[in-house]
C-alpha cells in the first residue's frame, strides 16, 4: 500500500495556492542585500541563485512583487518601521529579529563558515586546532562586516573576542582585502562566497588567502524570507507553501 503520511499536507499546500493572487497597489516590495551569489546586480540585471529561487516562490505562491537592491541596516529599519508591506530575503532568524519580523519557512541553509586568513597569518591561525582555541587568542586581530549575523553561535564568540576587532560596512570581498593587506589576521567566510568570489575573481584568486576548516565550526544556518507585519499571516501562509513545493535547498 502506498504511504498516504504527506496526503494532508500536500492538499493544504495546494488549497493554499489555488486562492486569489493577492496584490497591493504598489506590489510588493522584495529588497535585497547586494551578497553575489545569492544576490546581486549584473550590468543592470538581477542575478543570484537565491534571488531566482525567491522569484518562483512569489510567482507560485500568486503574490505580485518588484525587486530592489537595498542596504542591510536600511532593510532591517524599514522592516521594523512596518510602514509598508516589505520584505527580504536570505535572513537569519535571530531573537531580536523575530520581535518585529514575520518569518517565512526556511528558503536555504548554509554549509558552515569557513575562516579565511592571509599569507601573512595562515600559520598563526593554523596552529589553533579548534575554532574555541582560535577564537581565545588575543594576539590575532579579526575583521568583521558590520551589519551581518555569521549566526548566534558565532556572534557570541565575537563578542567575546579577546583581540582587536576590525568592524567595517564593506562587503565580504572588501574585508578579504584587508586581510591580504595584512591590515588584519583572519575573518568569516561564507563557503558560497568563498566559492563565488574564487572563480569570479582574479585578485581574489590571487592574493594568497587561504581557507581554513575546523570541526567544531557551527552547522550552517537556515535562511529565511522575513517580513514587516503589514504582509500579515495570509501572504506567509502562501509563501510557505509555495516554499514547501520548492523542494530540497
Amino acid at each position: 500500500m502506498p504511504n498516504d503520511s504527506r496526503v494532508p499536507l500536500v492538499l493544504v499546500v495546494f488549497a493554499a495556492l489555488l486562492l486569489p493572487r493577492w496584490a497591493t497597489a504598489d506590489s510588493l516590495l522584495m529588497v535585497y542585500v547586494d551578497k553575489p551569489p545569492y544576490s546581486f546586480l549584473d550590468k543592470g540585471v538581477e542575478k543570484g541563485f537565491l534571488l531566482e529561487r525567491t522569484r518562483r516562490v512569489l510567482s507560485r505562491a500568486g503574490v505580485e512583487s518588484r525587486f530592489r537592491e537595498m542596504p542591510p541596516k536600511r532593510i532591517l529599519r524599514e522592516i521594523q518601521n512596518n510602514a509598508q508591506a516589505i520584505c527580504s530575503f536570505g535572513w537569519y532568524k535571530l531573537a531580536e529579529r523575530e520581535k518585529f519580523a514575520l518569518f517565512s519557512a526556511p528558503l536555504h541553509q548554509d554549509r558552515p563558515q569557513a575562516v579565511l586568513a592571509g599569507p601573512h597569518s595562515a600559520a598563526a591561525v593554523r596552529r589553533h586546532a579548534s575554532l574555541k582555541q582560535l577564537m581565545s587568542d588575543g594576539a590575532l586581530i579579526l575583521a568583521t562586516a558590520e551589519g551581518f549575523s555569521y549566526g548566534q553561535e558565532i556572534d557570541l564568540m565575537i563578542a567575546a573576542f579577546p583581540g582587536r576587532i576590525d568592524r567595517t560596512v564593506q562587503s565580504e570581498l572588501q574585508v578579504a582585502r584587508k586581510i591580504a593587506a595584512q591590515r588584519a589576521d583572519f575573518m568569516f567566510i561564507d563557503q558560497e562566497d568563498y566559492e563565488f568570489l574564487s572563480e569570479a575573481d582574479a585578485d581574489f584568486r590571487g592574493n594568497g588567502l587561504v581557507r581554513i576548516e575546523y570541526p567544531d565550526m557551527p552547522p550552517g544556518l537556515k535562511r529565511y524570507i522575513l517580513c514587516s507585519q503589514k504582509v500579515g499571516a495570509d501572504v506567509m501562509r502562501r509563501i510557505d507553501a509555495s516554499i514547501a513545493l520548492e523542494g530540497k535547498y
